[in-house]
């Protein structure tokens, strides 16, 4: 069952309301399920029980309902945060709670960079992570660097790992099990493996970067 179907709702939000968290809910569950392409207005329509120019009241468009889910997934992840006191630890808690966020929704990942609208959840997070910058002692001239060197290494290692799921972890066994080095073939033991080595892999990394400032 999906989850728009068993999310309870705020009884606060309008019928309006409710039929839109249960769109974008919807949209989630089918880029679980089948990717992107798997992805229409005609599909959330069908799947809720709506006529098509439903949908189009909610969303004029498919990369606006993409904005939509992002938003959702952002601001639960937000809202539900616990940010330890620390600027280094902020910073890990962030990048490791998004790291878990699309690991549980490797479809939304697929689609990050794609999305043409902004969503003020990712800025607010954007602005937690400057000022614990900040207050790690930046410099103000390094900081959009030092910034953008964060956001790429866990944007861009995240979105390498899951973006291509669900054949994901079976590629990369493959390419290790092809490898010929024993360190990278005992990897290859089995997906599971492969998983965990890619959450190790991408902590080392985090903590690497971490470590230079």
């Amino acid at each position: 069952m999906s989850r728009a179907a068993t999310t309870d709702t705020p009884a606060r939000l309008t019928k309006g309301e409710r039929t839109r968290l249960a769109m974008v809910e919807t949209a989630i569950d089918i880029l679980d399920e089948e990717g992107p392409d798997g992805l229409t207005l005609q599909g959330i329509g069908e799947r809720l029980g709506l006529h098509r120019t439903a949908v189009y009241r909610h969303f004029a468009s498919r990369d606006e309902l993409l904005a939509g889910a992002m938003e959702y997934l952002f601001s639960q992840m937000y809202e539900q945060m616990t940010l330890p006191q620390d600027p280094r630890g902020r910073i890990s808690a962030i990048a490791l709670e998004m790291r878990r966020m699309f690991h549980r929704h490797p479809g939304a990942a697929a689609m990050f960079v794609t999305v043409g609208e902004e969503w003020t959840s990712s800025s607010a997070l954007e602005r937690v992570i400057l000022q614990a910058l900040r207050d790690m002692s930046v410099d103000e001239k390094d900081l959009a660097t030092v910034y953008q060197a964060l956001e790429s290494y866990v944007v861009g290692s995240t979105l390498f790992d899951f973006s291509g799921a669900p054949h994901h972890l079976e590629m990369r066994r493959r390419r290790h099990a092809a490898s010929g080095d024993q360190s990278l073939m005992r990897t290859a033991s089995s997906t599971a493996r492969i998983d965990a080595t890619n959450e190790a892999a991408f902590t080392w990394g985090l903590d690497a970067l971490l470590d230079a400032l």
